[in-house]
C-alpha cells in the first residue's frame, strides 16, 4: 500500500518506479494505491495545482495507468472542504465542491463526473468471469495505450488513451496536444460505440465495421464492442 500523487504532471508520473520500490520492499503482491489525486487549489499556496477541468480529463487516465499495471487505486478524498476562501492546500483534493456545510450547496467537480460515467460503463458485478478471447489489432499512433476488458453479457470495453500533458505545472499554462489516430481492426465486423467519459455521458457514434478509426487526444476514449 502506498501513495502516488502526480504533483501536477501527467498521470503516469513515477508509477513504474514507485511500484517497483513497493514490490522490492514487501515482495510480489498486489499494490494498492491508497491515495492518489490532483490539487485544484489554483488560488491557494498549493504545490503544483491543476485546474479542475484538466483534472477531469486526467481522472480516468490516472485510474487506467494503475489498473493497466495491476495496481488498485483510490482517490484521496471525496469532498473539497469549505470555506472556498481557504488558503490551505489540504482543502482542495476532493471530487465534490463544498462551499457551505449545507449539502444543497455541494456541486460535483469534473473529475467526479468523469469517474461516474467511466465506472457506469465499466460496471459488471464482482463474480469471477473469464471472457473469451477477442481477435483484435491496433495500428497507427505508437503512443496510444490500450486496455481491454470483457463483460458478462459477451461485450467488451477497450480503453484508449495517451500519456500527454494538458497542463504545464511550471508555467501554469494550458497545453493542447494534437489528436492522434489509431485504427482498431477485428477479424469480422463488430459494432463499436465510442464514449469519452471526461466530456459527456452520451456516445459519440456507433458503427458496425471490421476496422474503426478513432482519434485520441488528451481524453481517454472507451469503445464498447458488441459482436
Amino acid at each position: 500500500m502506498m501513495h502516488r500523487y502526480p504533483s501536477g504532471a501527467v498521470p503516469s508520473t513515477l508509477i513504474d518506479a514507485r511500484t517497483r520500490w513497493a514490490i522490492a520492499g514487501v515482495g510480489p503482491m498486489p499494490v494498492i494505491i491508497s491515495e492518489a489525486a490532483y490539487n485544484n487549489g489554483m488560488e491557494t499556496n498549493a504545490y503544483a495545482p491543476v485546474p479542475s477541468d484538466v483534472i477531469g480529463v486526467y481522472a480516468d487516465r490516472l485510474l487506467m495507468e494503475h489498473v493497466s499495471r495491476g495496481n488498485d487505486m483510490y482517490w484521496f478524498q471525496l469532498l473539497n472542504r469549505y470555506p472556498p476562501t481557504s488558503t490551505n492546500q489540504q482543502d482542495f483534493w476532493g471530487l465534490v465542491s463544498v462551499p457551505e456545510p449545507e449539502p444543497t450547496s455541494w456541486q460535483p467537480l469534473p473529475a467526479y463526473r468523469t469517474f461516474r460515467r467511466f465506472l457506469k460503463l465499466m460496471n459488471d458485478g464482482d463474480a469471477p468471469y473469464n471472457p473469451a478471447a477477442l481477435p483484435i489489432s491496433l495500428s497507427g499512433a505508437s503512443d496510444v495505450k490500450s486496455y481491454l476488458v470483457g463483460k458478462r453479457d459477451g461485450s467488451y470495453l477497450l480503453a484508449l488513451w495517451r500519456d500527454v500533458s494538458l497542463w504545464d505545472r511550471n508555467t501554469r499554462t494550458r497545453l493542447d496536444p494534437p489528436a492522434a489516430s489509431v485504427t482498431v481492426t477485428f477479424d469480422v465486423p463488430k459494432q463499436v460505440t465510442v464514449y469519452k467519459p471526461s466530456i459527456r455521458k452520451s456516445p459519440y457514434r456507433t458503427a458496425r465495421e471490421v476496422s474503426h478509426s478513432v482519434n485520441v487526444s488528451g481524453n481517454l476514449v472507451l469503445l464498447h464492442i458488441v459482436s
